[in-house]
């Protein structure tokens, strides 16, 4: 019997000192480290109380070859979105949901991106590709997961230039950076970095070009990630702000929020969205979803021909008592606004 006990606490020593280490201090102390070290930076983005984050890490763990992967070649850190270090990644990602987990080398290029426990092949990071339908429906922008991959890294790299000396070099170089960011999309941190950076070369009519496009710039949605930037750039909105920017478009859906009033619990309630395509190419919806399996949705699969009309229709499973508001995400295929968001709300009863 002692011997069973002696070898079980053995197995639990040895896999406690097995696990991977995810140290919760400054960002940019994991960087120095792991430029030293010449290794990477794996950062899991949370929040205080997160238990989908433990249960990640609790995962990793269990995965063999992501412990060997991690604890070989990676510093890995824990950071509070909501607190002082992890703030800055939020702030750098545009990530407003949690957990997710970036891996980046040590010069701040974002090497992958896993949002919460997606499949995810460890011993191949950098091939790892986000589902650009899934891409689209969590960040909501006009650019492609590589394109978001890019410009987080200069983002990065700009932040992790401006913690050495303020030295004009150091800032110009800075400058670059987000410039470059900024040239793949306009947001509200690259464009604040610019107004920050500008201000420190005493280019005032940059910075007062800089904040004018970051007012033009800033939505509801971004107040809850970036009010305290706009704070700090003096940035004061009377009323009420804008929401996101609407893309003028040739692809018309009626209507874009479906009113069903009250439906009876354990029934299924049939809608349907007309599709107006006023634009003059043939129209072709890649796919339309819901998040959950409480729908079951159809759309039309042939082109839609220039000023002709297509549809997007389906079942909605009333299961549960009470008020429902349900998105519908609808890809097409345009580069000037590859999704839409249909919505269908009322009272199950």
């Amino acid at each position: 019997m002692k011997k069973i006990l002696f070898i079980l606490s053995i197995s639990v020593l040895f896999f406690s000192c097995n696990k991977i280490e995810f140290f919760q201090s400054p960002v940019e102390e994991l960087f120095q480290k792991a430029k030293r070290e010449k290794k990477n930076v794996c950062l899991i983005v949370g929040n205080k109380e997160c238990p989908r984050c433990e249960l990640l890490i609790s995962d990793m763990n269990k995965n063999r070859n992501a412990k060997i992967v991690l604890k070989e070649g990676y510093f890995c850190g824990k950071v509070n979105m909501d607190g002082y270090w992890g703030k800055d990644i939020s702030l750098i990602t545009g990530c407003r949901f949690f957990p997710y987990t970036c891996f980046f080398d040590a010069d701040g290029t974002l090497k992958s991106l896993r949002i919460g426990s997606e499949k995810f092949d460890f011993n191949h990071i950098q091939k790892h590709r986000m589902d650009p339908f899934h891409f689209q429906e969590l960040f909501q922008l006009p650019i492609s997961p590589d394109q978001y991959k890019q410009m987080i890294s200069y983002n990065m790299k700009c932040h992790l230039k401006l913690l050495g000396t303020k030295e004009d070099k150091n800032l110009k170089e800075a400058f670059e950076l987000i410039e470059a960011s900024i040239n793949i999309l306009p947001t509200c941190y690259n464009l604040y970095k610019a107004a920050v950076i500008s201000m420190a070369l005493n280019d005032t009519l940059q910075f007062t070009e800089y904040k004018k496009r970051y007012k033009e710039n800033y939505t509801y949605e971004d107040s809850f990630l970036y009010a305290g930037l706009t704070a700090k750039l003096g940035i004061v909105y009377d009323g009420i702000l804008k929401s996101k920017k609407v893309v003028p478009t040739k692809i018309n859906f009626s209507p874009l929020i479906l009113q069903c009033d009250t439906i009876k619990t354990k029934t299924d309630y049939k809608f349907n969205y007309k599709v107006r395509n006023n634009s003059d190419k043939p129209l072709v919806i890649r796919l339309a979803r819901h998040s959950c399996d409480c729908m079951d949705i159809e759309w039309t699969k042939e082109p839609i021909m220039p000023r002709k009309i297509g549809n997007v229709s389906g079942v909605f499973h009333a299961k549960k008592k009470g008020r429902f508001r349900k998105q519908i995400f609808v890809h097409v295929d345009s580069n000037v606004k590859p999704m839409y968001i249909l919505v269908i709300e009322g009272v199950v009863v």
